[in-house]
Order: C-alpha cells, then structure tokens, then sequence
C-alpha cells in the first residue's frame, strides 16, 4: 500500500471512530505531524488541504467516470464539508445498503462539530432521521438535542440548527412531556447564553407549541411565571434588547389566547393602549409615525379613560 492510500486508510478509520476532529496550522520543522489523536478526538494538518492529499483525491474524482469511494468521499467532506454533491453521492450509497444509518448519523456529528453553521452536513442529517422509524427517533432524541445544544453554543445564532430542532421537536411528537423537558433546558440554555435571539425565539416557540394543547389554564400559569422572569431580568440588564423582543412575544402569545383586555393588562401592567389606535386598518396603521407619543399613566387611570370611551 503506498503512502498516500495509508494515510487515506488511517483517516477514514479515525473519521468512525473518533468523536470530534479539528484541522491545525501546518508547522515546519521536525515537530510536524499529519495526523494527531488523543483521546476521543483527532486533528489534521492544514498541509494535507493542498497538494499532499485533498487536491489529487478531488481532481481524481473530476476526471474518473467511477463514483467515488467511500474513503474519497469521505476525506474531501472531511475538509470542504459544502459539496451537496458529495453528500448525494453520500445517500446512493446508503440507498445501496453500502453505508448504514448510524454511520452517517455519526459522520454527520463529526463534520458538523467542525463546521456548526455548515447547512449541507445537517441537511443530510435531515434526510437521514426522515427514513427512521419512529422507535429508532425516542431512542435518539436526547443525543439529538444534546447535538443542537453543542452546535449552538460553538456559534451564537446558529439559525439552521435552531431551525433543525423545532423539526426534529415535531417530529418526535410534540407532547406535554416534551415541553417540559424542553423548558428546562432552555432554563439553563438562556441563563448561559442572555444575548443569543435565536434561543429566545426557540423558547417563545416552546409556548407557541403549547397553546395547540388547549390547556389554557396551564399555559397562563406558565405565561404569568414566564413574565415574572422577564421583568426580573430586564430590570437587571435594561438594555438587553433581545430580552425586550422575548417580551413582547410573549405577550402576543398571552393576548392571543386571552383576548380580554382587562387580563392582558393585569398580565403586563405596563401596557397601555392608545385609544386612537385601536381597529386600525393596515392604511391608516401607517399614520402611527404621525401620533403623538401617549403619556403612560397609573393602570386605574388608564382604565377610568378607556371605560370613558366605550
């Protein structure tokens, strides 16, 4: 076996048996090293990128009229994860019985917790948990959530991941359970990470979801302790504006539900609606520019003049 097909073997074998990798600057000198592992994970010189390894596999595959192998396939996603291509090559594969579901539920994770804004890796992952049976996706939905928690953390916003989560959360079956468990690890999700829009987005959409549980009852309580929380934590840090933006979903959700005026502002005691503003249309809804800021008053007050109006 010559050199280059000893270190694509190498490679390909520690991509399966490996749980995280990393590629690292190139060093001259008698330190270098290709490959390094220790413990779980393993790292890949930058040089193999170039000429030493990446470009002659990628310029093979071009001008060969065979597919691919595995191994191939296997290294160019390694370094360049963005080739739908290779990743469609990846699932005839599959289709062939040549790779198995849970191999690729795993090289899947490897290349996404490199690359955790990449979009193609976690498509395939997409198309990959659509074929399981449901028994198979209870038994992965914890690793499942786990995984999105760690994509989320390596990259503040990470919008497909959040997105991926909201599908595979359906997808499992959205049950009061699940909203639970999902509540809490929200719990210490947005305490970790208070500027993050895209885990306070996921958290309104948790309560969203909820309300097609037709337990009102509950979801008010819920609401009202949310609420609580909310203005706790904006009177800490005032000019988190993200938390200004969870708020006002939050009492959309709430007034959605609860159409009572009298409870909308017993929920948030700080709304106040103007009474030129009501029953607009969508045209007369742009002359809000032109309306005079209304001068926020004692909630009795507020009341006594609305009662006014009626």
């Amino acid at each position: 076996m010559s050199p280059e097909n000893e270190l694509i073997s190498r490679i390909y074998s520690l991509s399966k048996s490996k749980k995280e990798y990393d590629l690292i600057p190139h060093i001259n000198g008698t330190d270098h090293k290709e490959i390094l592992e220790v413990d779980d994970s393993f790292a890949l010189c930058s040089c193999l990128c170039g000429q030493s390894l990446w470009l002659p596999i990628y310029q093979s595959v071009l001008d060969s009229k065979e597919p691919p192998s595995i191994e191939y396939l296997t290294i160019l996603l390694l370094f360049v994860p963005f080739f739908m291509t290779f990743w469609h090559r990846r699932k005839q594969l599959l289709l062939n019985g040549q790779l198995t579901l849970k191999d690729e539920l795993a090289f899947t994770r490897l290349v996404l917790m490199q690359f955790p804004r990449a979009t193609e890796p976690l498509q395939h992952r997409h198309w990959i948990l659509e074929r399981l049976p449901n028994v198979d996706l209870e038994s992965l939905a914890s690793d499942e959530i786990d995984l999105c928690e760690a994509l989320s953390d390596k990259h503040r916003c990470n919008y497909m991941v959040w997105q991926h989560r909201r599908w595979f959360l359906h997808k499992c079956g959205f049950t009061r359970q699940l909203f639970h468990s999902e509540l809490v690890r929200m719990n210490a999700w947005n305490l970790a990470h208070p500027m993050d829009i895209s885990g306070w987005s996921y958290r309104s959409h948790l309560f969203r979801s909820y309300q097609r549980m037709d337990d009102f009852d509950t979801l008010s309580s819920l609401l009202l302790r949310e609420m609580v929380k909310i203005l706790s934590n904006i009177q800490a840090v005032p000019e988190n504006d993200v938390l200004w933006d969870y708020r006002r979903q939050v009492v959309e959700i709430f007034a959605e539900m609860r159409r009572d005026e009298k409870q909308l502002k017993e929920f948030d005691t700080e709304t106040y609606v103007d009474p030129r503003l009501r029953n607009l249309t969508d045209r007369e809804l742009k002359i809000y520019a032109e309306v005079d800021e209304p001068t926020l008053m004692p909630l009795g007050q507020a009341a006594e003049q609305d009662e006014g109006t009626v």
